[in-house]
């Protein structure tokens, strides 16, 4: 029973490993490509209606809260600018 699983588990640990570094050297090779591709390409205004850097600038009425917020220019949290 459990001692059958057990064995079949160790001596498919080698297969394992093999799958999992040529996994990795995919993930590496795409991650690679989507920072060449993608880098500093997350960046946007606190402003929905603000496409360009040199617009972000001042204040603006933000209707959601109400309130005037200043523009910032700032990257989204998942972006592709390094690998990690």
């Amino acid at each position: 029973g459990m001692r059958l699983v057990l064995k079949s588990v160790a001596l498919s640990i080698g297969a394992m490993v093999n799958v999992s570094a040529v996994l990795l050297m995919f993930f590496i090779v795409f991650g690679i490509l989507g920072v060449q591709v993608f880098a500093g390409r997350f960046y946007r205004c606190s402003d929905p209606d603000v496409e360009f850097r040199y617009q972000c600038e001042g204040s603006y009425y933000d209707a959601v809260t109400g309130d005037v917020t200043a523009r910032t220019w700032s990257n989204s949290h998942l972006n592709f600018d390094n690998l990690f």
